[in-house]
């Protein structure tokens, strides 16, 4: 199964606040994006708590650090070339205006600028992969329980994570086998806010096999270094499973295909993807 993975540093645009809409569209430019492939093979290992048992944080990051593609070994976020950049003159807006329907409805219906921001990034990265790899427009973007996504009438599975300053899209075409897919990113904390992750953590992690390790003697670094890891793989979960947020509170059995990475652009990243 093979699953394309782009990801878009909107750092430059989250600046502009409420006033991003009437910027100039060279703005765009400024962002920077990668890409990479998430490739499960037969050894890849299940996501079952019965199997998937890490005892060591070390063994932890090195399976986090697994990055396969060289681009993402060595964090290449490169200039943004999506072909959607306008000309001289026109603004940020006349780009969302040039989406159709389904993107710009997906784009003005956030609730606010940040929302917006991370929405157009979004639609930048799947208009690009449509343009890249079918050399067509993308098919309608509709919402399916809990927000999942899906394309209508498209054999592709999607899924989309935002966080701090980095929009990251998922996709797979279905005939690979894939019945579902998630993705999480986040960006990892400094160690301000460790006593909110360990109230986090001992919520939604403490009666789980995920998160055994959480509670170890590790120190208040490694504690969050690892928390951002854990959340991002069983986020990924229940966003394949289509359950958002309310499913984290429970352990998982599944017998998905899971693989973790990390990115560096100004911060660094924890990024899992899930797949059944």
């Amino acid at each position: 199964m093979n699953i394309f993975v782009k990801a878009l540093s909107i750092e430059p645009l989250l600046d502009l606040g409420a006033d991003i809409f009437t910027a100039d569209a060279k703005e765009l430019s400024k962002c920077q994006k990668t890409d990479f492939q998430c490739i499960f093979g037969e050894e890849t290992p299940l996501c079952n708590e019965n199997v998937e048992k890490i005892t060591l944080l070390e063994e932890l990051r090195s399976t986090a650090t697994e990055i396969t593609p060289e681009c993402a070994k060595t964090t290449n976020f490169s200039p943004c070339s999506l072909p959607f950049i306008s000309k001289n003159g026109e603004n940020i807006d006349f780009v969302v205006e040039s989406f159709s329907n389904s993107y710009k409805n997906y784009v003005s219906s956030a609730k606010n600028p940040k929302a917006k921001t991370e929405r157009l990034g979004a639609s930048l990265l799947i208009y690009d992969f449509f343009k890249e790899k079918y050399d067509r427009l993308p098919p309608d973007l509709c919402k399916g329980k809990n927000g999942k996504p899906f394309f209508a009438d498209f054999p592709l599975e999607i899924s989309v994570s935002h966080t701090d300053a980095l929009v990251l899209c998922a996709f797979t075409e279905k005939e690979n086998g894939a019945h579902s897919l998630g993705i999480d990113a986040e960006a990892v904390p400094n160690t301000e806010s460790y006593q909110s992750l360990v109230r986090i953590a001992k919520k939604y992690f403490e009666c789980d096999s995920f998160g055994t390790e959480l509670f170890d003697d590790i120190s208040e670094n490694e504690f969050c270094d690892l928390f951002t890891l854990l959340w991002t793989k069983k986020e990924s979960l229940v966003k394949m499973t289509g359950e958002g947020l309310g499913g984290l509170k429970r352990a998982f059995s599944l017998n998905a295909l899971q693989k973790s990475y990390f990115l560096r652009s100004d911060r660094k990243y924890y990024i899992s993807v899930s797949a059944i």
